[in-house]
């Protein structure tokens, strides 16, 4: 059954502290209905590695999921299953035999063959709730902190609401959050009696309570949801996006002085209040997702079955006459549709939703296609053209065309008076704006991130006063084009990335910015190009940095390439108490950071290149109690001058409670860091032999990655000693390490060791043998190694996975092999 609370259960679970420090990766996939293997693989590896895979083929992709899977202890979540192909299952579980001993796979699915084909080690039948947990629930929900005496009389009707959801969470739920809304006795009868509960569509999986739920919703707000069934299943939807197209489609109408996205942010939340929404997901920095249960998203295909059509995978199109928003998702349109295939000639909207960059765009003219969408009102899609006929879509008020490998936007696209949003995110080719796009006064949106070629603005940008996003903006030198276009564009929020500000001229032309009065900016980043010689450019720099005040509720500050020695007063100062994440990079001149260990909410730091800076002490942890308390990760790299790095606060017990990791990157003079006993992993690379000794103070250490000493011959003595919760070590480049003689003796915990790319390694150390828990070696590009200690292989009764690649010397293993009672995958390859 839908609704139970399988997915919920599974997301506990996969978010529970105690499992995340049980499993090296945790990943997630939704499988639905679509369980094409491809995809799934994708999937996963996408999960692992946070960003998109670009490999089409399976072998390829087999690949690439094993070596990030090897020999990590693994949770893999599979949500929603329904296909019980077994060899598709079997082949899923070959590739992850890779995995470490203990690795485990969580499976939810609604159908009981399925689940038996699988063979679980355990099958647990979720139950419905019982009568007094599903009060407690809607109790919860409908009356809040209300005090019993103030709902006693409604207690009875509710009782019986309850009782007709069957015990099912989300229908209660939904229910819960509906009568929260509802105050009247005579609203509650109401409910009760509806013929809905009585009604029985045969085959219809969608609860009645949910139908309860959006028959009772405002009709703005049946719109809004309602055309979220253009997405897929378990689709990640962003907040704004749904919002502009919303706007696009004339679902939401001005109330008062509140402006449309105001009213979106208001039916969002109020969807999301009423458990329309799930997994709604903030990243601090105004970012918002969310999903659709897969019953919410039943709901609402069976609402809009006429009006909207998802075409996913390569299903053939088939559209009505009366579709109006078509969307096609994971499909390569290599041409536009026939006119046979679009019999609808009213479409609102045609989106075009990728599951990776290389769908190849549409090559072909669309003129005809244009010409005749003429009421289109949402177009996104992926092109290596758009022509002049765009102009043709009069009512068009919302175009994506990102990914896009266009030059140019034609001319005619200023006509385009009513697009509110133009989204060009990733035309990497793209190098230039129309010339007039000041003209079009109803623009809200512009997105041209990753647009790296463009090298200007168009002239007259402040006079888009209306615009809420501008995710960058090129400083010209003349008129029309300099830093005052920004100066009325108060409306900004989100990301705003300003580039070459080597083209201000001084404190009162960058005052003209008027990043002050922009207090819905969550992001900014501030860039300067040039290399800057004379003393009278660094003055200017310097000036330029503190006209660039920004309003006090950024949260988000990337400052690069800036020349001046010192920084303003307004960083000096902190007057930006809410910064979450900090980035200061190639500031070559710098020689002092603020106090930004007096930041409250601060848990991301990243130092790169401060060349001037060589001590980090006491004036950047300020005079808090507990400086940094909320940081989580630090970055030093390539800080050349750096020397010294004192943690001013003694012990360190009051210093940094949160940092869980530190990075420590090309700083060849820094030769200590301060004992931090929070820190879980440290990574140092091509940094000072003398940084190592360090390394014996983090005794909580849990993986540590050692990368880039090339003239280092042997470890520092005792280097992880200490070190008894260390379970995953990675020795990288140290391409002159002879010897570990006896280092690894007391890593009693140890399960993961990596030797890679160690040219003048020869041996391993007999000491080998202690470690009990190592349950992976790989050794990867050690061109010197020429055999495997017999006796540093016989304790290792723990070991499962040995991987030797590329030891061009090593002629056989050792009789020492014969020891690993426990070993279940040996890869030996290029020796």
């Amino acid at each position: 059954m839908g609704g139970i609370g399988k997915t919920t259960l599974a997301q506990l679970i996969n978010n529970d502290d105690r499992v995340k420090r049980r499993f090296d990766l945790r990943i997630w996939v939704c499988v639905s209905n679509d369980s094409d293997f491809r995809r799934l693989t994708r999937a996963m590896i996408e999960s692992v590695e946070n960003s998109p895979c670009d490999i089409k083929e399976l072998d390829p992709l087999q690949r690439r999921l094993q070596e990030k899977l090897s020999g990590k202890k693994l949770l893999l979540v599979l949500d929603d299953v329904w296909d019980d192909y077994h060899d598709k299952w079997n082949s899923l579980n070959d590739l992850l035999r890779c995995g470490a001993k203990g690795s485990v796979v969580v499976i939810t699915t609604r159908v009981e063959i399925v689940a038996l084909k699988m063979e679980p080690v355990l099958c647990l039948h979720m139950e419905r709730l019982s009568d007094d947990d599903s009060w407690h629930l809607f109790e919860r929900l409908a009356f809040g902190m209300r005090r019993r005496e103030e709902y006693a009389h409604l207690e009875t009707i509710g009782r019986a609401i309850v009782k007709k959801c069957g015990g099912v969470p989300l229908a209660i739920k939904a229910l819960g959050n509906l009568m929260r809304l509802k105050k009247h006795e005579d609203e509650w009868l109401c409910v009760k009696e509806s013929e809905i509960w009585d009604l029985r569509q045969e085959g219809s999986t969608i609860l009645p309570a949910l139908r309860l739920s959006y028959i009772n919703l405002p009709p703005h707000l049946k719109q809004c949801f309602a055309y979220c069934s253009i997405f897929p299943k378990d689709y990640v939807m962003e907040k704004d996006r749904l919002i502009t197209l919303w706007m696009a489609n004339g679902f939401i109408a001005c109330k008062g002085q509140m402006d449309l996205h105001g009213m979106g942010h208001d039916i969002f939340n109020e969807l999301a209040g009423r458990s329309f929404f799930q997994d709604v997901k903030d990243d601090g920095l105004g970012n918002i997702t969310c999903k659709l249960h897969d019953l919410i998203h039943d709901l609402a295909q069976s609402i809009t079955s006429h009006e909207c059509i998802l075409i996913a995978g390569n299903k053939k199109m088939q559209m009505s006459e009366t579709v109006r928003h078509v969307a096609f998702y994971g499909r390569s349109l290599v041409s536009a549709p026939d006119d046979k295939d679009l019999k609808a000639r009213s479409l609102r909207s045609f989106l075009v939703t990728h599951v990776d960059d290389n769908i190849k765009p549409w090559s072909e003219d669309l003129h005809p296609y244009f010409s005749r969408q003429k009421y289109l009102r949402a177009l996104a899609i992926k092109v290596t053209k758009l022509p002049e006929s765009i102009c043709n879509l009069k009512h068009l008020r919302y175009l994506d065309v990102s990914g896009s490998f266009i030059h140019k936007l034609p001319e005619s696209t200023i006509s385009l008076q009513n697009l509110q949003t133009l989204i060009l995110r990733n035309c990497t080719v793209l190098h230039m704006l129309p010339k007039d796009m000041k003209d079009m006064k109803n623009l809200k949106y512009l997105d041209i991130t990753g647009c790296e070629e463009l090298r200007c603005m168009p002239a007259g940008m402040g006079q888009l006063t209306c615009l809420q996003k501008l995710s960058m903006f090129i400083v010209g030198k003349h008129d029309g084009h300099n830093i005052g276009e920004l100066n009325r564009l108060n409306f900004l929020g989100g990301e705003l990335r300003i580039k070459n500000l080597d083209n201000i001229q001084g404190l009162t032309e960058a005052r003209d910015a008027n990043l002050m009065g922009k207090k819905n900016l969550q992001s900014l980043n501030l860039s300067w190009q040039r290399e800057i010689s004379s003393n009278a450019s660094m003055e200017r720099s310097e000036e330029v940095l503190c006209g660039l005040q920004p309003h006090s509720n950024l949260k988000q500050l990337c400052i690069s390439g800036y020349q001046g020695i010192k920084f303003p007063n307004w960083m000096m100062d902190l007057l930006l108490p809410n910064l979450v994440q900090i980035s200061v990079e190639e500031c070559c001149r710098c020689e002092r950071l603020p106090p930004f260990g007096k930041l409250q909410f601060l848990k991301n730091l990243r130092l790169k290149s401060v060349k001037g800076l060589k001590y980090i002490s006491r004036d950047v942890y300020g005079d808090e109690e507990i400086p940094f308390p909320s940081l989580e990760s630090l970055t030093l790299d390539s800080m050349q001058s750096l020397e010294a790095w004192t943690n001013t606060a003694g012990t360190g017990r009051d210093s940094f409670p949160c940092l869980r990791e530190i990075t420590v990157c090309n700083c060849a003079k820094l030769v200590d860091l301060p004992a931090i006993p929070s820190v879980r992993t440290l990574k140092i690379k091509n940094s000072s032999t003398a940084s190592l000794l360090s390394v014996r103070n983090f005794t909580s250490l849990t993986s540590l990655r050692i990368e880039d000493f090339c003239d280092l011959t042997h470890l520092p003595g005792g280097m992880v000693k200490n070190h008894a919760v260390l379970g995953r070590l990675e020795i990288v480049r140290l391409r002159n390490l002879k010897s570990l003689s006896n280092q690894l003796d007391n890593l009693f915990a140890l399960k993961r060791l990596f030797f890679i790319e160690c040219d003048e390694l020869e041996s391993l150390p007999e000491g080998l043998q202690n470690l009990n828990s190592l349950e992976s070696l790989h050794i990867n590009s050690c061109g010197g190694l020429k055999s495997l200690p017999i006796n540093g292989l016989c304790g290792l009764h723990s070991l499962r996975r040995l991987h030797v690649l590329g030891c061009d010397k090593l002629a056989s293993l050792s009789k020492g092999v014969q020891y690993l009672t426990a070993l279940e995958h040996l890869y030996i390859h290029g020796c």
